[in-house]
């Protein structure tokens, strides 16, 4: 399995950073990707990847830390995103939840990160929350620009139809911990109906941990309890959905 979105360098972990990487491998997980995702931690981010063999990461501003993102900021990610360990640009994209960044600069920068991907050829990891109807917008508009770009929308959490319409462009599905709560209604209906080609499977550690571990710190070890309700929604075997969701992860992130 590849965990494809994970905050290990969050201070969550800074009494067990080593032995979670440990048990997640344990656990069937052969790589890691970290997201640095606030420019004071880029650097971290890259030296924590090149310490480690099976961690790779992508680089961006979180859409809650656009305020931040002045020009020579995003100069300096598109530097940093040329290393060789980092395989995407991200996590980037709309947050309409809490509202920390005004919504037309949130929408600014992300337009620059997709320039960024464009311009790397590598993958967007997109951060999308109550803001599904003007991520298509964006996405739309700039797919008539030239040069293409692609990625994953990260922790998803929109509509059958959103998926859909995403899932048509091109892009793949992240899913987490959430399609294992009982309440997660609307979530269980896009794994059901989406094509297993689409998905790939994430923790977003520390945050959102399956069902059974709720109310505790999430991490890459959890990652087959995931895949098991893949597997459990789509009634097929579990080997099925690591296998179809490695190969889909290895392919987005050319690991």
């Amino acid at each position: 399995m590849i965990e494809t979105h994970a905050h290990l360098l969050d201070e969550k972990f800074d009494l067990d950073r080593d032995t979670t990487i440990a048990r997640a491998r344990t656990a069937g997980v052969d790589a890691i990707i970290e997201v640095g995702c606030e420019p004071a931690n880029w650097q971290k981010t890259i030296a924590f990847a090149v310490a480690h063999k099976n961690i790779s990461c992508v680089l961006g501003i979180h859409p809650q830390e656009t305020i931040a993102a002045e020009p020579a900021v995003l100069d300096t990610l598109k530097n940093l995103c040329t290393h060789q360990k980092v395989v995407g640009v991200g996590e980037t994209g709309l947050d309409y939840h809490f509202e920390t960044s005004p919504r037309d600069m949130q929408k600014e920068v992300f337009i620059h990160h997709m320039d960024i991907a464009r311009s790397l050829k590598k993958p967007l990891v997109i951060h999308c929350r109550e803001a599904y109807r003007d991520l298509h917008d964006i996405l739309t508009g700039q797919c008539s620009k030239p040069g293409s770009f692609f990625g994953v929308i990260h922790c998803f959490s929109g509509t059958l139809f959103d998926a859909r319409e995403l899932t048509d462009m091109g892009f793949l599905l992240g899913i987490d911990g959430p399609v294992t709560y009982p309440s997660a209604r609307n979530l269980k209906e896009v794994v059901t109906a989406i094509p297993l080609e689409s998905l790939v499977i994430e923790t977003d550690c520390p945050y959102l941990p399956p069902q059974e571990y709720r109310g505790q710190r999430n991490e890459p070890s959890y990652l087959p309890l995931i895949a098991r309700e893949i597997a459990h929604l789509k009634n097929i075997p579990a080997e099925t959905v690591t296998a179809a969701t490695t190969i889909a992860a290895r392919t987005l992130f050319a690991l």
